[in-house]
């Protein structure tokens, strides 16, 4: 009996030493699993219980024109947040903040004792406040960096630049378009927290006062993103949109744009459009404001379009430069539809019918080249396509296919009638023109500028192209001399000094039912010069006219004009003579407005960054001009030393002249421009 209880009692012992056992190796195997092979994945988890992670921006890269000077800049600000468990004094912290932020106590004081472990108190904050709270010494109050947007030209190139909206992300233009490259990739900064889910730590910052109680400056450069130099010039921009302004106001207008490119490379000068907006204050105007007409809307070119039409049909050789065509006396039935000419006329030149800018003419050269053939060299021209230029929302253009054009579409559309292009679209096209046949894609961005100041060549939109052979580019440029002269449609675009080569458009707008509106009209101007060796191609367009001046050649061509006068100004471009005009560039005694404009910029900044206020600038971002007729050169810069304005000086001697003139309210960093003369 006892043998047998003892040998049952062994026979447990066994089993339970072997459950033991068993267990002790699961869990041995279970520690080694966590230890070794799961042990990078339960640190991941452990991170995301005690430390997450907040995403700072960057200071965003500025915009700035092709020769640095600022369209679009980042002011340094803070953001102001505490950490509620570690501040000893809430009802003291909350009265000696609330009188700097203008917020209530009570308010502040919900803050302090909030449960959670990072708050923000103010998310725009500028330095001199910054400074002010950073000296009280609080304890858990820090700072991270921050930066406001600022437009010193204020409605300066806003259509290209666009705006940001309050958390820094562009809305608009290149602001929007650059997005990635001006933003950056925003700087994770850890924070720890206790077993409490608490705040303990900023990992890598020291946002609050440190033992010689400066504050730690993140924004510095080596973490400001890119910024981008475009191929506008600020200058001829100025005297883009002030003379299209004054075209739209003389016309009664609805609105109008300009695009004005350098045919050898395809770089967009200037592009402006009508009305305009302050990207400072973006809030206070209409969406339909902010659209650059330039690239995101389309319209029938009208005549315009004539001259890509000619080109063609004489690469194609199915007419010949001195061929005639005649008239019909004005009216010409094609298709079942009347085709009209402004004018009657009958027997007509190739070049004769691009200069009066007969539609009769055309549509009997589209009829020679035929609907398939046309439409290819529409498309190589580059229209139902986009340009591919580096700015957000830009149209395609309406072009159907030829297999869907009637005998009379054939008719209308070689002049520029059931076709819609861009004005972009249309210069790109000129360029092509005035380049002896070779098309250049338009560029906007000329280059990216990084942080340490080294640089890089923006890439192209694309190759290079040749679109018609040099002797019929050098044919419809001489056709389009014609336009100019005193016999053609566009004798008001003509530049004293200059051979200018252009051509006409009016074009009668599609109305809302369909059919074409009454008294509705696009007026329009292209045209390039030098035409020899031409440096500028521009296009003028005026949506709606009033009647009596809704020709291209009454409302486009006294813009185009005025422009380019000043133009070949500015691109130190020698008149016809020989002469060089008096550049705007130079002041006349060795040194140059490019540096002295870059060291008043760079006080300017210097001023901002101390939020010094020079005298004379507003508080609202404005500069009133003084009187400085009557002073010499040297005397006016004195004047303008403390003002953040870009001066541009024409001629020697006494100021007897400025743009604009005294008193006027212009916005920081315009440009006021200064006629000089010899004194008596």
């Amino acid at each position: 009996m006892n043998y047998i209880a003892s040998k049952g009692l062994k026979l447990r012992m066994v089993i339970v030493l072997a459950l033991l056992g068993a267990g002790a190796l699961g869990i041995v195997a279970r520690a080694v699993d966590l230890m070794i092979l799961d042990s990078e994945v339960l640190k991941e988890i452990a991170s995301r219980q005690h430390v997450h992670t907040r995403e700072i921006k960057m200071k965003r890269g500025d915009i700035l024109d092709v020769r640095g000077e600022p369209l679009a800049v980042s002011m340094e600000e803070a953001q102001l947040y505490v950490r509620p468990g570690e501040v000893e004094d809430e009802k003291k912290v909350a009265r000696l903040l609330a009188s700097e932020l203008s917020l209530k106590e009570s308010d502040l004081l919900a803050k302090l004792r909030s449960d959670d472990g990072f708050v923000w108190l103010d998310r725009s904050l500028s330095l001199d406040k910054a400074e002010k709270i950073e000296k009280l010494g609080l304890k858990g109050v820090g700072f991270l960096p921050a930066s406001r947007r600022k437009y010193p030209g204020g409605p300066l190139a806003a259509h290209l630049v666009g705006f940001t909206g309050l958390d820094g992300n562009g809305l608009e233009g290149l602001e929007y378009g650059l997005e990635d490259l001006l933003a950056g990739e925003p700087i994770r900064v850890a924070m720890e927290r206790d077993a409490r889910g608490n705040q303990i730590r900023v990992s890598g910052l020291d946002e609050g006062p440190d033992k010689d109680g400066k504050r730690a400056e993140a924004a510095d450069d080596s973490i400001k993103s890119p910024s981008a130099a475009l191929t506008i010039m600020r200058p001829l921009q100025f005297v883009v949109e002030r003379e299209l302004e004054a075209g739209i106001r003389r016309a009664q207008a609805k609105s109008g744009c300009v695009v004005a490119m350098d045919p050898r490379t395809g770089d967009v000068l200037a592009m402006a459009s009508y009305p305009g907006y302050d990207p400072n204050d973006f809030g206070k105007y209409s969406q339909e404001n902010y659209r650059n007409l330039c690239v995101t809307s389309v319209y029938e070119p009208g005549s315009t379009f004539k001259a890509f039409t000619i080109a063609a049909a004489l690469e194609e050789g199915v007419i010949r430069e001195n061929e005639s065509f005649f008239a019909e006396n004005g009216s010409y039935v094609l298709g079942g539809e009347t085709i009209n000419d402004t004018s009657s006329h009958g027997w007509m030149t190739v070049g004769e019918i691009l200069a009066q800018s007969s539609n009769i003419g055309a549509a009997k050269i589209g009829e020679r080249l035929g609907p398939e053939v046309m439409y290819s060299y529409i498309r190589k021209f580059g229209f139902g396509e986009k340009t591919g230029i580096d700015f957000p929302g830009e149209a395609r253009g309406i072009l159907r296919p030829a297999k869907d054009w009637s005998r009379v579409a054939v008719g209308t559309i070689a002049f520029g009638q059931g076709v819609a292009v861009t004005p972009l679209q249309m210069t790109a096209a000129l360029c092509a023109l005035a380049n002896g046949g070779v098309m250049n894609p338009p560029r906007l961005v000329d280059r990216v500028i990084y942080p340490d100041g080294s640089e890089e060549k923006w890439r192209a939109a694309g190759e290079a192209r040749r679109v018609v052979g040099e002797d019929t580019a050098k044919k419809i440029t001489g056709f389009m001399e014609m336009v100019v002269s005193d016999q053609g449609t566009g004798k008001n675009a003509h530049v004293p000094g200059y051979a200018v080569a252009g051509k006409t458009g009016t074009a009668q707008k599609v109305g809302k039912g369909g059919g074409y509106a009454e008294n509705a009209y696009v007026a329009s101007f292209m045209g390039f010069l030098p035409a020899g060796e031409p440096r500028l191609a521009m296009i003028v367009v005026v949506d709606e006219p009033i009647k009596r001046l809704h020709y291209g050649g009454q409302a486009a061509a006294p813009v185009f004009q005025a422009i380019a006068a000043k133009a070949m100004n500015l691109l130190k471009v020698p008149s016809e003579d020989g002469a060089t005009p008096i550049s705007v560039m130079d002041y006349g005694f060795g040194d140059s407005v490019e540096s002295e404009a870059a060291r008043r910029i760079a006080l300017w900044e210097e001023a901002r960054e101390y939020q010094v206020t020079p005298s004379g600038v507003a508080g609202d971002g404005t500069v009133t001009i003084p009187e400085l007729r009557g002073l010499t050169l040297r005397g006016a810069l004195v004047e303008l030393e403390s003002l953040p304005l870009l001066v541009r000086v024409e001629g020697s001697g006494i100021v007897t002249s400025q743009d604009p003139p005294a008193n006027s309210r212009v916005y920081e960093m315009s440009a006021l421009y200064l006629g000089l003369e010899d004194a008596p």
